[in-house]
């Protein structure tokens, strides 16, 4: 073998096992994300937020069925859209004291979701709906063209956990699958979840642990967070098209 092809294999050597160690990498986030997501911890800045006072919930042991909403009386909620407001900087676009328009009203309700004992949802056809349901002009519907009794957002359950941000919390992972909010609008607010992933988030006193009896309650807060893709899933991918393109590189292989 030449000095010239010794030279050119060395060369291709750190691209090559740089890109084994960035595909496996990639490899084993896809395993993770293929298994179970909650729990998701704290709200983080990125993350889009619509929030409920209250809510009343129930699950029933028997039939394996948790229903939550805040039934027939609509109530004021909070909306903000990207990451301008968030856990380090309160506050929202939309609702008391929001920075674009006033408070509006707003339903929500979750229904045939289907849970078993052991946590796992064993159903693919729950229903997850948030209504607008009117507001003062300049507020929600005025400016983003969105008509009382329109849905909002709306998908279906994935998963859910007990105690998912500490005690008496409950989280509902969901995917959204409609709603005027995952449309884009108005500038500067972009979609209400780019990933079209939701996360239901409900505090509420005295909820259980786990899934084995009746529980009602009634909630403090209900936050709606729409999900934002990680920024390292993007960094990967390029990173990984960066290592495949060096190591498809002619020079590499000059004999072929």
């Amino acid at each position: 073998m030449t000095a010239t092809r010794v030279s050119t294999i060395r060369r291709a050597f750190p691209p090559a096992i740089a890109l084994i160690i960035v595909l496996f990498t990639v490899l084993s986030a896809s395993r993770r994300a293929e298994s179970a997501v909650l729990p998701l911890g704290d709200e983080q800045d990125s993350w889009s937020d619509m929030l409920f006072p209250s809510a009343t919930g129930a699950f029933k042991a028997v039939s394996r069925t948790l229903t939550i909403g805040n039934g027939p009386v609509h109530v004021p909620a909070d909306l903000e859209i990207g990451s301008q407001f968030g856990p380090s900087n309160p506050g929202s676009q939309y609702g008391t004291g929001g920075t674009m328009g006033g408070a509006f009203n707003a339903s929500f309700g979750v229904t045939r979701l289907h849970v078993s004992a052991s946590g796992a949802v064993t159903n693919q056809n729950s229903i997850i709906t948030v209504s607008y349901q009117g507001g003062p002009a300049g507020s929600l519907g005025t400016d983003l063209g969105i008509n009382t009794g329109r849905t909002l957002f709306g998908g279906i359950a994935t998963e859910v956990l007990l105690d998912a941000a500490g005690d008496d919390t409950l989280d509902i992972l969901f995917s959204i699958t409609s709603g005027d909010l995952q449309v884009i609008r108005q500038p500067p607010l972009g979609i209400f979840a780019p990933d079209k992933v939701g996360l239901i988030r409900i505090t509420a006193p005295n909820l259980p642990s786990t899934w084995t009896s009746n529980f009602n309650f009634t909630a403090t807060t209900v936050h709606f967070f729409g999900l934002v893709p990680e920024p390292g899933t993007c960094l990967l991918a390029c990173l990984v098209a960066l290592f495949m393109s060096l190591a498809r590189s002619p020079r590499q292989c000059p004999w072929n």
